[in-house]
């Protein structure tokens, strides 16, 4: 294969990996490069799901629905050829291979060929080496010193060199991956999932009470002992007392020791915080406090400022040795990155500077042996499990971190290494969204559809959705027919939202961690447009009048205070909601005269007037969920919790009275279960669901 060749109306350029239209670099993830590289350096040949996989994926536990998924967006990166076909073509029962009509063999450069240069050196020197080694002029004189010194030398070459080889070539030996839980119950997964004497210790949710549970690393029966508060976890182990830390939420509450059995420990000083842990000698737990670092004593006495990082801070782990601490940090745009703090001289560093994933990482772990550092890796649909061997010596580099696990599963969390180096354990998230139709007997909408968030027409004739995991955007009638894709390829996409008068949408466009808003004309084939250089929306409302538009971003830098603003479309003016700080989730009435919105802890449901200009409670709950307006009258409907269930309700903004309309079915029961809830102008009531599973995983590696 040449190291230039021209496909279509692409340029692919082998040396670099990079791809292009004209003078336009395509950005494409690494795995869709590699596969393209295959694909092309087979020359319209089928390549078979097996060599995909041994090469696309080498060493690196997937399964097969992996690959399908990187096709399916290298298509959509592609688009199609101009005769509507597709670039990729589906071999049935064996693989796929570049279309033939894409390929221009007479326009490829003259450049020269991929040769495994490298390797012949390698192979010319091992010959010579053999050859030379034992060869010696008959008027060669050795002398005792010489002698030595070559043998010092082929010392450290034959003996050194292999043990430096083995501490910084990771070995990527993957057998299995095994299940080790099977209950069904979700697990906090924003906690370490902790190895204590042979057993896995983490916190698992059944119903919507916290348990400390822990389960055999062969599998087998969960224990599990309930916690006091709905929003307590685990967030540390001490085995020599059989104690653990307790910490209570993602806001910040009291920290307490339990025994391993749940059962209150000896008593701690005051302390408030999140993600304790203790030293590796037990003598000092540290915590995160608001935005800072904070270290204290093993009784929570002489709590002192460790670190105050620029972002939120979250899970903070001891190094092995008590040294060090790495912790990770929530900055801008939903990016996450890691540090690592000095307790000598409370210096902070990053961990990963100058690595691409250097802000997409977070949530690591060392070995019991300080050698080996594994995280996790955020992407937008998916993440992976990365290791990094730590420095040995000084003057010795750390060598690239390599990727462990990109599946079976979505997302993993909270990884770790056995002491042996031979497991690596971590918890796996799997989730499809789905859409059912509440007033016609929870009829499925868009079957076997996974759709993440979903907007419907003001007509009432299209609905507009995003897929997911990919992210990518669509319109369709309510019967899933005329289906049409809006979005780019390879854009992802989030909370679509129509124009006033259905001739637009509006959405949240994600690329590299930043949230911007994206435009696109609704009836396809336009070009689509960055409305405002916003660049940390979480979610927004198009006005059912006008052009101004209600958006949920960061109020002034601090990720865990959420703010409502307010943005006209055609002059790009930006204005905090008045009393918008604090609130998430905007919601316009069918007239444009109210905006509600929801706490930032979920406890309470508001109502902002536009004339007056003034905010009321409408409902209090342990969770407030989903909401949406009846697109003819001032009727919003929310669902919250009661008495341990889920409750649809409904508030007359007239009367000011609230009731209750159904309790929500058992499968649709269950904690944030979404935030998706749309009336259509009809009165249909849609409503938005996750399936999926949340469990304990063994991946067996060899890093021994």
């Amino acid at each position: 294969m040449k190291q230039i060749l021209h496909f279509g109306e692409y340029t692919f350029e082998a040396n670099q990996m990079v791809v292009m239209r004209g003078i336009e670099i395509i950005d494409m993830p690494q795995r869709q490069r590699e596969a393209l590289s295959l694909l092309l350096k087979a020359e319209g040949k089928t390549v078979s799901r097996d060599e995909f996989l041994d090469t696309v994926w080498k060493g690196v536990v997937v399964e097969e629905h992996n690959l399908t998924q990187t096709i399916f967006m290298l298509r959509k990166a592609l688009g199609k050829l101009p005769n509507g076909r597709e670039y990729i073509e589906t071999v049935p029962k064996k693989g796929y291979r570049i279309s033939l009509g894409a390929l221009n063999q007479g326009n490829s450069s003259s450049s020269p060929s991929w040769t495994n240069s490298d390797s012949d050196v390698l192979d010319k020197l091992r010959v010579d080496f053999a050859t030379n080694r034992f060869s010696q002029s008959s008027h060669q004189v050795v002398t005792v010193k010489s002698s030595l010194l070559i043998g010092l030398i082929a010392l450290f070459v034959f003996a050194v060199v292999p043990i430096l080889g083995n501490v910084y070539n990771p070995k990527e030996d993957l057998r299995a991956v095994t299940k080790l839980t099977r209950d069904g119950f979700g697990k906090v997964n924003r906690a370490p999932l902790i190895l204590n004497k042979g057993m896995l210790v983490f916190t698992e949710l059944r119903g919507k009470k916290p348990y400390l549970a822990s389960v055999s690393v062969d599998g087998g029966t969960i224990a599990a002992a309930p916690l006091n508060a709905p929003n307590e976890y685990i967030s540390g182990v001490r085995s020599e007392r059989g104690e653990a830390l307790i910490s209570g939420g993602d806001q910040d509450g009291p920290i307490t020791a339990v025994t391993l059995q749940g059962r209150p420990s000896r008593p701690m000083a005051e302390i408030f915080g999140r993600s304790a842990s203790w030293s590796p000698d037990g003598t000092q737990i540290v915590y995160v406090s608001q935005q800072q670092i904070m270290l204290a004593n093993s009784d929570g006495q002489n709590a002192s400022v460790l670190a105050t990082p620029s972002g939120t801070p979250f899970w903070p782990t001891w190094s092995p040795n008590g040294k060090s601490i790495r912790f990770s940090v929530h900055e801008a745009n939903d990016q996450k990155s890691l540090y690592e703090v000095s307790l000598a001289d409370r210096s902070v560093t990053p961990v990963l500077k100058g690595d691409p994933h250097e802000h997409h990482a977070c949530c690591g772990s060392w070995s019991t042996d300080g050698k080996y550092f594994v995280y996790v890796v955020d992407g937008e649909s998916s993440s992976s499990i990365w290791a990094r061997r730590e420095k040995f010596l000084r003057w010795k580099s750390k060598g690239d971190p390599w990727e462990i696990a990109a599946g079976p599963v979505d997302f993993w969390r909270s990884p770790m290494l056995s002491p042996d180096l031979r497991h690596l354990y971590a918890m796996g998230v799997q989730s499809r969204l789905y859409f059912t139709m509440l007033s016609r007997n929870c009829e499925p909408l868009l079957r076997d559809l996974s759709v993440s968030s979903l907007s419907v027409s003001h007509d009432g004739e299209w609905i507009a959705y995003t897929l997911h995991p990919e992210g990518s955007l669509w319109k369709s009638r309510l019967d899933g027919s005329q289906r049409v894709q809006l979005s780019a390829p390879g854009e992802f996409v989030k909370f679509p939202q129509w124009s006033a008068d259905d001739r637009t949408l509006i959405y949240i466009r994600e690329r590299n961690g930043e949230n911007t808003i994206g435009r696109v004309n609704a009836a396809g084939g336009g070009t689509r447009t960055t409305v405002a250089a916003i660049h940390d929306v979480r979610k927004i409302a198009y006005a059912p009048v006008g052009e101004t538009v209600a958006f949920e971003s960061q109020s002034g830098g601090n990720r865990l205070e959420n703010a409502i603003f307010l943005l006209t479309l055609g002059d790009q003016k930006v204005e905090p909601l008045p009393g918008g700080s604090g609130l998430s989730s905007p919601k316009w009435s069918s007239d444009g005269h109210y905006l509600s919105a929801v706490t930032n802890d979920q406890s309470k449901l508001k109502l902002f007037d536009v004339t007056s200009r003034t905010w009321h409670d409408v409902s209090s709950s342990t969770v407030i969920g989903a909401q949406a307006w009846d697109r003819k009258k001032n009727i919003l409907y929310f669902v919250e919790a009661h008495d341990g269930s889920y409750v649809l309700m409904k508030y007359l903004v007239d009367g000011g009275k609230t009731m209750e309309i159904q309790k929500m079915p058992e499968r649709y029961d269950e904690d944030y279960s979404s935030s998706v809830l749309e009336v259509t102008p009809s009165g249909e009531l849609l409503f938005g669901y996750s399936v999926g599973e949340n469990e304990v995983y063994d991946i067996s590696v060899d890093l021994s």
